[in-house]
């Protein structure tokens, strides 16, 4: 899907109402779009024919979480010879080596007594809220 008219070239453009509830989505749960370097449409169909159409459908996103350990990340778009979906490869930097070290810890949280009956009670205490501000709401 795309996010603005502008990833799309050729042929007939999607629905405002498409591609802003797409935009809004991502928006929601606070995603990231990784930037892409080089050509930048991702699909094509009828190229060389006055029905070409051009898209950036395909597409790599993150937390913020994940953006901080790789700041750098940037997408490339290759080549295919027999698709219709050009391939994208995900270029990082590794994270340091502080960030290497700290372990992962589960507190079980989901084994403590009344822990469901809590998260219930935050979800319809912040119905009108998005995803991410009830799960906040949990923490």
């Amino acid at each position: 899907m795309i996010f603005f008219l502008l990833m799309k070239k050729g042929r007939v453009d999607r629905p405002n109402w498409l591609i802003n509830g797409f935009r809004q989505a991502v928006q929601d749960v606070r995603l990231l779009d990784i930037s892409m370097e080089g050509y930048s449409f991702t699909w094509f169909k009828s190229l060389g024919t006055d029905r070409a159409v051009e898209e950036k459908l395909d597409r790599a996103m993150a937390n913020i979480v994940w953006g901080t350990l790789f700041p750098n990340a940037k997408l490339e778009c290759l080549t295919a010879a027999s698709s219709d979906h050009y391939p994208i490869l995900l270029c990082c930097e590794n994270i340091t080596a502080h960030m290497m070290r700290k372990r992962f810890k589960f507190d079980a949280w989901l084994t403590e007594p009344g822990f469901k009956d809590f998260v219930c009670g935050q979800w319809i205490n912040n119905e009108h809220e998005d995803m991410i501000n009830k799960l906040d709401a949990c923490g």
